[in-house]
């Protein structure tokens, strides 16, 4: 099993920071996709041609989005509602599977009331079972649901459970890990040889004032794995973010994300505005510091080295900037906790 696995919406940004992920980067994760509507799509098929199209057919976890985001009027809203039907152990969602062979089934816990014939149905495509817990809605369910797993699967074979923490702080760190290992310990007696899967997000929510900053959630696993009597696989957010920020009328500043195995660094423009020429000037400074890998030759780098330069098809936007971070921040993480060699073994070239 991979030793990271993202969780990835199916967004512009993260679908082309995946897409362009050299072969290497994507053959050390298996990512956690959120099924969801794909922009003004009114297809859910289309979602799913964005995933093959990042990701080709290789094997991932399969979640779908809040039920709250499933509200519209489009056929695509009404497809993702129909997934969230509970009836016959969530007959639709299970069924949705059946033609879709390379991802691993998750469970829906919005309604529990038919989950053991759900968990049945979902185990039997014989792929594996993600069970996603979150902490601000459902951790209080763990030791039930590992109770009905383990009537179907032996010892937890095969059964990957997800909890995700959300926004990690700093001064959090030693609780969330005291609280993680709590857990895991309970699941462990349900279901001895089910995978944990750790994830949260330390990424800020604002850069005033921020140059640089520690991969908090990295420690908190580090902390995690070294005590866990199970194994561990490390998650993150693609996004960098547990939660999407609300958008408004105020102005971006221009900025230049770049990631190391174990921090971020911000570089971000001092006056409003994101013409590219801030991006060129943010994009310089990204390249001159001490932290820039000048061997690192993937497509998240070689964006801003072309930015830096002045090609103004590189990074143009907010989306552009952001598809770059996501982009070098998969490739790092994937390398550092897989402890794989290769990281520079990469023969992608930088394409518009």
């Amino acid at each position: 099993m991979s030793a990271y696995s993202p969780l990835l919406s199916i967004k512009p940004s993260e679908m082309a920071a995946l897409k362009n992920s050299s072969d290497g980067c994507k053959g050390l994760i298996k990512p956690i996709f959120i099924l969801s509507k794909w922009l003004g799509s009114n297809k859910i098929d289309n979602s799913i041609d964005k995933i093959k199209d990042s990701f080709s057919n290789r094997t991932a976890f399969l979640t779908i989005c809040d039920y709250e985001d499933c509200l519209g009027d489009r056929p695509v809203h009404h497809t993702l509602k129909s997934l969230y039907e509970p009836d016959y152990g969530y007959q639709n969602w299970c069924s949705f599977f059946s033609d879709h062979s390379n991802f691993v089934p998750s469970l829906i816990l919005r309604d529990i009331s038919n989950l053991p014939r759900q968990i049945e149905n979902l185990y039997a495509f014989n792929r594996g079972l993600l069970i996603p817990f979150e902490r601000d809605k459902n951790f209080s369910a763990i030791e039930s649901v590992c109770s009905l797993i383990s009537n179907v699967a032996d010892q937890g074979k095969n059964i990957s459970i997800l909890l995700d923490f959300k926004k990690l702080r700093q001064r959090d760190i030693i609780s969330r890990v005291g609280e993680a290992l709590d857990y895991i310990e309970r699941i462990y007696r349900k279901l001895p040889e089910a995978k944990i899967i750790i994830s949260s997000s330390s990424f800020p929510d604002g850069f005033t004032g921020i140059e640089n900053q520690q991969i908090y959630e990295k420690l908190a696993f580090t902390q995690i794995a070294q005590r866990s009597p199970l194994e561990v696989i490390y998650s993150d957010r693609g996004s960098a973010r547990s939660e999407s920020i609300g958008g408004g009328g105020a102005i971006p500043y221009a900025r230049i994300d770049y990631a190391t195995k174990q921090s971020w660094e911000f570089f971000r423009a001092a006056t409003e505005g994101s013409d590219f020429a801030k991006y060129r000037q943010q994009a310089e400074k990204a390249i001159e510091s001490d932290n820039w890998d000048q061997s690192l030759k993937i497509w998240g780098t070689q964006l801003i080295e072309s930015t830096a330069t002045g090609d103004t098809y590189a990074i143009k936007s907010a989306r552009d900037a952001t598809s770059a971070r996501i982009n070098i921040h998969l490739h790092q993480q994937a390398y550092a906790i897989s402890s794989s060699d290769g990281i520079y073994d990469t023969d992608d070239d930088w394409t518009d």
